[in-house]
Order: C-alpha cells, then sequence, then structure tokens
C-alpha cells in the first residue's frame, strides 16, 4: 500500500493513527519547510520516529556513548539488534531513542506539508520496546509548551554559554548526570546545538538541560565582545557619486555659449575674443584632461569626469609655438590674475593670449 497527501488537509496525527488501525507496519516519510524526517510505525506503536538519514543515525548513537562502532555495524547489518544493549546501557538506549522520536514527531507535525506512506518499510534503529503512539502524540503536542518555557531562559541555541565562576553565597553544589553530560561539554564555551551533537541527542533536551543549569547559576550566556574593526561589505557600502567639474565658479553664471574672456573698449575686440573662446573650447575637449567636461567643452553646467587622468595628453613637437600647453585649471588662475593686475590689461591679456596660441585669431584680423 503507497499513500500519499497534503498535511494541510490531514494533520499528522490521523496519518499515524489510519496506519496503525490498519495494522500495518509501514514507514510516513514527511517533507516541509526545512525538515524531512521518517516515522516508522509497527502494529504496536511507533518504532522510532527521526529526522536525520542513516548516516545521522549512526553518527547519532555513537556520539551518544551508548553503542561503539563495532556493535553498531553488526546491528546495521543485520547480526544484532539494539535490543541487545538495553540491560547494559539500563535503558538509556530506549530514553535516548523515545527523546528523538517525540521531537521528530513534534517537528514534522508544525512544519511537514506533504506526506508519503510507504508499506512495509522499517529501520534497523528501532528501539527494542515500541512507544505507545497516543503516548507519542500526547508528549509532541506537550512540546510546544516545554519549548516556549525554555525558550525563556536559552533564547538562542546558537549562543555561546560559559561556566559561570561565581556561586554565590554557596559553598557547594551538587548535579545529577544529565547537567554534568552538559557541563562537561562546555569547555572555554559552547552552543546548545553544539553539545546536542556531541551527545548525540537532541537540541530540545540539551536546551532543557542548559535552561536548569542557568537558573541555577551554574552556566551563564557569554557575551563575546571584539577589538576587531568592522567589516563593511562591498555591497553595503554607501555609494558616492563620481566628481564632477564645477564650472560655476568658471562661468559666475555665464551661459555656455559665453565668453569668460572680455578686452576693455572695444567692442569688436570683444567680439573677437569671444570667437578665439569658442575655439579654445573645441581644442580644449580634445587635449584638456577634464576633456569634453572641461568649461567651455560642453553645453552642460557640470558632467562626470570619466576620462583616466593619469594619460594626460601632450602637445606634439612639431607643433608651431614648440610649447607644452599648460592645463586648463593653471590657465584659468593666470587669466584671472591678470585682470586684478594694475598694468596694461589689453596688452597683458593679449600677450597671455599668444602664449596659449590664442592670439593668432587677432593677428587674423588685422589688429596689432
Amino acid at each position: 500500500m503507497s499513500l500519499s497527501g497534503n498535511l494541510g488537509f490531514v494533520s499528522l496525527d490521523e496519518v499515524l493513527r489510519l496506519l496503525s488501525r490498519s495494522n500495518q507496519k509501514g514507514s510516513v516519510d514527511v517533507r516541509g519547510q526545512g525538515v524531512r524526517g521518517r516515522i516508522f510505525v509497527t502494529k504496536s506503536g511507533v518504532a522510532l520516529a527521526t529526522t536525520s538519514d542513516d548516516e545521522g543515525m549512526h553518527r547519532h548513537l555513537i556520539k551518544s556513548g551508548l553503542v561503539d562502532d563495532d556493535f553498531l555495524l553488526s546491528v546495521e547489518s543485520g547480526e544484532t539488534t539494539l535490543a541487545a544493549i538495553v540491560e547494559k546501557s539500563g535503558g538509556a538506549i530506549v530514553d535516548l531513542l523515545r527523546e528523538m522520536t517525540v521531537e521528530s514527531v513534534y517537528q514534522l507535525g508544525l512544519n511537514g506539508d506533504s506526506f508519503d506512506v510507504e508499506e512495509g518499510e522499517e529501520t534497523r534503529y528501532a528501539s527494542p520496546k515500541p512507544f505507545d503512539l497516543e503516548s507519542i502524540i500526547d508528549d509532541s503536542k506537550q512540546r510546544l509548551t516545554d519549548w516556549a518555557e525554555v525558550s525563556k531562559t536559552v533564547s538562542d541555541l546558537d549562543g555561546v554559554m560559559s561556566i559561570s565562576r561565581d556561586l554565590g553565597e554557596r559553598d557547594e553544589v551538587s548535579i545529577n548526570r544529565d547537567a554534568w553530560r552538559v557541563l562537561s561539554e562546555i569547555g572555554s564555551g559552547s552552543s546548545v546545538v553544539s553539545i546536542a551533537r556531541e551527545l548525540g541527542t537532541t537540541d530540545f533536551w540539551a536546551a532543557r538541560v542548559a535552561a536548569d543549569l542557568i537558573d541555577d547559576e551554574l552556566l551563564a550566556v557569554a557575551e563575546i565582545e571584539s577589538d576587531e574593526e568592522v567589516q563593511i561589505p562591498v555591497d553595503g557600502l554607501p555609494s558616492f557619486a563620481e566628481p564632477k567639474a564645477d564650472t560655476e565658479t568658471v562661468d559666475e553664471g555665464l551661459g555656455p555659449d559665453q565668453s569668460w574672456w572680455e578686452e576693455p573698449g572695444d567692442e569688436d575686440s570683444e567680439t573677437e575674443a569671444e570667437e578665439v573662446a569658442e575655439d579654445q573650447a573645441a581644442e580644449v575637449k580634445s587635449t584638456s584632461i577634464f576633456g569634453a567636461y572641461a568649461p567651455g567643452a560642453s553645453e552642460e553646467p557640470a558632467a562626470v569626469v570619466k576620462e583616466d587622468l593619469s594619460e594626460v595628453p601632450t602637445v606634439s613637437e612639431d607643433d608651431e609655438d614648440g610649447e607644452v600647453e599648460e592645463d586648463t585649471e593653471a590657465f584659468l588662475e593666470k587669466v584671472f590674475s591678470e585682470l586684478d593686475s594694475p598694468t596694461d590689461v589689453e596688452e597683458e591679456g593679449y600677450g597671455l593670449l599668444r602664449r596659449r596660441r590664442l592670439g593668432a585669431a587677432r593677428d587674423s584680423s588685422g589688429d596689432a
């Protein structure tokens, strides 16, 4: 018999009861949100429920210290069963398998979405004595309340705990076997999840024992402090805009087609100076380190500088003046310094323009 369904329409409890009432032996494979597990049902009850595969079960049982690897390999090969060590372990092997079963039924019932029933499926790790189905269902429902209570003390299963050095006014303390097992795994610090893995038990069992030890002030949740600087991931770095060429200071509010150079006293000279400035803007566009974003080289008031500033073009050797052009900022600084000079503005300004190869336009116009 093979049966599958959605746990949104029928509860896991009813699926288990249906399989048990049919007097069938098989397994219920449950899948859900971040969880998958199997529940093995026999004619007399539940043999085992687990959210681990066979490899995981092997590891858990070895970590528990109740069996060794050689014995477990003989169980897995079918040579013997776990019933052979019930008396030797004092019933501890049955208690461990029951804890796994209750916690697994709780997790699968809480997070399971779908199920598949396979008739005749069984496991080598079955409890020597099957558990009563209704008892397992009741304890799994109670587990919800138990987890809520434990979470008040142990809110983070991955939080690091350490042994408390201060016993207050007590001169001595006594602890049971379970508490000692947990304390023995603390070392310099450990979490509930790590302890559960090392002891081959469930997170709930380790959390419950740890919560009791914390309440008794024998354990404390360690506060880890670090002097290391917080490394901000690249994706989390703030985004900065690339630098933009500032043309407001240069143009002083003038339009993109207006010249920043003016010759005093002569309208014709002023017009010629504007034409020369436009020619210079075209030349700067191809030679300036600011490229197309140099002042006057673009109609846009400001733009992102994208050219590689490490590669600054220079004047070719066959240039008629034989001089290396100065960069735009130095040129502007010299021009404006001449405007503030008490000397003859026309002569000084013309001389400066000539050095910048801007006097060619004035010569061609016939102006001395």
